[in-house]
């Protein structure tokens, strides 16, 4: 399991899915590759579902400052916008939202999907599609050692 997204340089969205077990280096790797995409200037708005994420055990409090201040960096002067729909992992996910390396990224925790797309400006209909294919993805790959 783990996590999958889609960029789509012409609506200026990535969309993140969590689901199932997620490892802390599973996340690094992910924040990494949407920094570097960052790099390329698209995106501005960025969507994380983490509502299916099972086992996240090997994320710890430390590991939540270290994405925010790798993503931080990545997003520094983008006018990023930041949607995380969270269910059960609220706190951690707010705990993101208020790390001092996200002030000037505007960062909201919603635990409503469709109000996390209207925030952001996007349809949710068309979310919704993507985050089942990303889900899919996810359930299609040989199941890995971590």
């Amino acid at each position: 399991m783990g996590i999958a997204y889609r960029t789509d340089p012409e609506r200026d969205i990535t969309l993140t899915v969590w689901h199932g077990p997620v490892s802390c280096e599973e996340w690094r790797e992910h924040v990494q590759s949407v920094v570097s995409e960052l790099d390329q200037g698209s995106p501005s708005r960025f969507l994380a579902d983490i509502r299916s994420a099972a086992d996240v055990s090997t994320i710890t409090d430390e590991h939540i400052s270290e994405m925010a201040q790798l993503f931080a960096r990545g997003a520094y002067g983008a006018r990023a916008k930041v949607a995380v729909v969270a269910g059960d992992l609220f706190a951690g996910a707010e705990q993101f939202e208020h790390e001092p390396s996200m002030s000037g990224i505007n960062t909201i925790v919603f635990n409503d999907f469709a109000t996390a797309c209207t925030w952001l400006g996007l349809d949710p209909d068309a979310a919704v599609a993507t985050v089942r294919a990303l889900r899919a993805e996810i359930d299609a790959r040989p199941d890995e050692p971590r």
